[in-house]
């Protein structure tokens, strides 16, 4: 197993403005799974490219483990980087069977010890059973976990994924990624993979890297970016995010819904917002109350209600279904958490 460190990296393609990647700095600590997220065009999968070695970084250094395997002279080519990697379309070879497969990238092993290594990664994914199939008489889920154990059968430094339940229905991903973290777990192999999918990410991750034109936004486990997002693009990228206007005064935001402590120094008078998820909020039927449910949306355990307030702004409140609250029904509004983040009004 090993760490991985990128160290201003930067990559630019041709007849492209922006670089794909732009003095990126990362790092992954040894047997931690990091999640790349961030939305299309926003340099992660580039960046999962210059790991394995299909792309040169114009400038920087990456190393994995101890070793440099990139730099303004040095460069180790994908093979030699003991990298094992899992493409979002799987690329299993359709006229080979599953053992063949996983038993691809360790042809130069002794035949014994390439059996008994196949049979150890066929078992770890739950697949010693279809070793002797093709991958057209798999699942699409079985076919992933082919492709999971054909990249861990040559016992990499590192593993990589790119977008690898992106091809799968969305009962079928839910269930696969736990079972993949899981087998990751197990393995204690350094792991990173790319995800547009925050739920993905905040499933699978030790940490997550929002990425956005480039540049990573924010590093952080996935409970710190939800609370405590660093930019306002990451707390909208990062769950459901809505920003209640107000106005600095005595290093608080008065707003609507009441006065939140401001954490960064912002001068008085100052148009300031402060994020308040659909689940920081609590509302109760109440005459006197200052806001309307004008939308209610049942999603089973949980219903979604529309609120509007005195402005005529309109909020988005989550709470358990057990006891619903009619339409048109006057609530009263409570702020769950006492230190919302605040910032600057854009």
């Amino acid at each position: 197993m090993a760490k991985i460190e990128l160290s201003h990296v930067s990559k630019r393609y041709p007849n492209q403005a922006l670089p794909a990647v732009a003095d990126l700095s990362l790092d992954v600590g040894d047997g931690e799974l990091l999640v790349l997220l961030g939305p299309s065009g926003c340099g992660k999968t580039t960046t999962l490219r210059m790991l394995a070695g299909f792309e040169r970084p114009e400038s920087g250094t990456i190393r994995i483990g101890d070793e440099v395997v990139a730099n303004g002279s040095a460069w180790v080519p994908p093979e030699r980087r003991g990298v094992g990697i899992v493409f979002q379309d799987y690329a299993l070879f359709p006229h080979l069977t599953v053992t063949q497969n996983v038993a691809f990238g360790i042809l130069r092993l002794p035949r014994r010890e390439r059996a008994e290594r196949v049979a150890a990664v066929l078992d770890a994914v739950n697949l010693a059973e279809y070793a002797g199939r093709y991958p057209h008489e798999l699942s699409g889920g079985q076919q992933q976990r082919v492709a999971l154990a054909r990249a861990l059968a040559p016992q990499p430094r590192v593993l990589l994924l790119d977008e690898p339940f992106s091809n799968l229905d969305p009962e079928l991903r839910i269930a696969l990624r736990y079972e993949v973290r899981s087998i990751v777990r197990r393995s204690g192999i350094t792991t990173v993979l790319v995800t547009h999918d925050q739920g993905e990410a905040f499933a699978l991750a030790d940490r997550v890297a929002v990425m956005h034109q480039g540049h990573v936004h924010q590093l952080a486990d996935p409970e710190t970016l939800y609370r405590r997002p660093a930019s306002r693009f990451v707390a909208s990228f990062v769950g459901r995010a809505q920003f209640i206007t107000g106005r600095v005064c005595d290093d608080q935001v008065h707003t609507e819904l009441g006065a939140f402590q401001v954490q960064a120094h912002l001068p008085c008078g100052a148009p300031a917002e402060a994020l308040l998820r659909p689940d920081d909020l609590h509302i109760q039927p109440d005459r006197e109350g200052a806001g309307l449910v004008v939308e209610r949306e049942f999603g089973g355990a949980t219903v979604r209600y529309g609120v509007r307030l005195p402005s005529e702004h309109v909020i988005d409140v989550i709470q358990p279904s057990g006891h619903l609250i009619p339409l048109d029904s006057t609530v009263r509004i409570e702020v769950l958490p006492r230190d919302p983040v605040v910032f600057p009004a854009p």
